[in-house]
């Protein structure tokens, strides 16, 4: 097949061309406005430096919008689309496509299938439509909606939005501060460098904080939260949840940090350490931590329980040494460490009047 390559100048307002079938045609066109009406081939198309409005219809299609504020179409067909300069509106309609919005704020909408939509430069807003997508949002402040199917959105730098709606998600924050929900379904949510807003919403979600002080609300399930580095605030909801506030596997876990755990309804599990880990330890011999440790607000014996590394021997229960709750009636957790060095405080359980670390509701890993 031939390509037909042609050049427009016309008077008349938004002049229309309909391409025939045997050909892949680009147009290159300097002046004013155009609608560009594609085939039910495999179109080849180049808008102008103006803004345009451009149809693929069928076949599988590549349309570049060139300059100016375009709008793409890529119809039914395994479609490539490219914005280009602009601020474009790029819809890939049925089929497998991928859309790119290049430079511009520019709003991508995936349509039905398992697309790739890819913003780039600017502030764009990503819409996977139906299908297993994967949404990028490249630079600058973005939105990525996930809609139907078992998507992955990743934000890029810029402080993003990003939803996955519907079914199993994968949400990946990147730089920049944040704010990731799951929506519905089993999701995973990681926040990464920036002070991020991690919502799991309904199903039984996995949410990560990374670096940055960072807030994490499970919602509904049985979810898992995992705060990282920095000073985190986590929210269990409803369901039977496990908080970490720290970053378990760099040195001296919690280290610096204040994390505040709320476990909410269910029966919940509090970490403070692991079998090869105990966290908030400053490891300052002359320090007894109180600029580290976890803050846990709504223990209840009955349900919850507190994880610990070693035996119960290795801990002793005080008075909290600051006062948190509304009745001033707090209990630190303290390392026992040797004579000469003073407890190292872990947690503070807030609200509680007495404990007992040979109860069923400290757990001794």
């Amino acid at each position: 097949m031939d390509e037909v390559r042609e050049a427009f100048s016309c008077p008349q307002e938004s002049p229309q061309f309909i391409l025939p079938l045997t050909v892949s045609p680009t147009f290159n066109h300097q002046e004013q406005q155009m609608i560009i009406n594609g085939t039910n081939g495999n179109d080849e198309i180049t808008g102008t430096s103006s803004s345009d409005t451009i149809y693929g219809y069928g076949g599988n299609d590549l349309i570049d919008g060139g300059y100016g504020n375009d709008g793409l179409y890529g119809g039914s067909g395994d479609d490539d689309l490219y914005g280009y300069f602009g601020n474009d509106y790029i819809s890939g309609g049925d089929g497998i496509d991928y859309l790119y919005g290049e430079a511009g704020n520019d709003t991508l909408v995936g349509g039905n299938n398992n697309d790739r939509l890819y913003g780039d430069d600017g502030n764009d807003v990503l819409d996977g439509g139906n299908g297993s997508d994967r949404l990028e949002g490249g630079a600058g402040n973005d939105e990525l909606y996930g809609y139907y199917g078992d998507d992955y959105l990743v934000g890029g730098s810029g402080n993003d939005y990003l939803y996955g709606e519907f079914d199993d998600d994968t949400l990946d924050g990147g730089s920049g501060n944040d704010r990731l929900e799951g929506g519905s379904g089993d999701d995973d949510l990681a926040g990464y460098t920036g002070n991020d807003r991690l919502y799991g919403g309904s199903g039984i979600d996995y949410l990560y904080g990374e670096s940055g002080n960072d807030y994490l609300s499970g919602g509904s399930g049985n979810d898992r939260l995992y705060g990282g580095l920095g000073r985190d605030n986590l929210t269990g909801g409803t369901g039977n949840d496990i908080l970490v506030g720290v970053f378990q596997t760099g040195d001296d876990p919690g280290k610096g940090e204040i994390d505040t755990l709320t476990g909410g309804d269910g029966r919940d599990r509090f970490w403070l350490g692991t079998s090869t880990a105990l966290f908030y330890d400053d490891d300052n011999s002359s320090s007894s931590g109180n600029s580290d440790y976890a803050l846990i607000t709504d223990f209840e014996t009955r349900q919850d329980k507190i994880q610990l590394r070693g035996e119960a021997e290795d801990y002793i229960l005080k008075t909290s040494p600051i006062s948190v709750g509304s009745s001033t009636k707090d209990i630190g957790i303290y390392f026992d460490k040797s004579s000469s060095q003073p407890d190292e405080l872990i947690a503070i359980v807030q609200d509680v009047s007495s404990l007992n670390l040979s109860s069923s509701y400290f757990v001794f890993v």
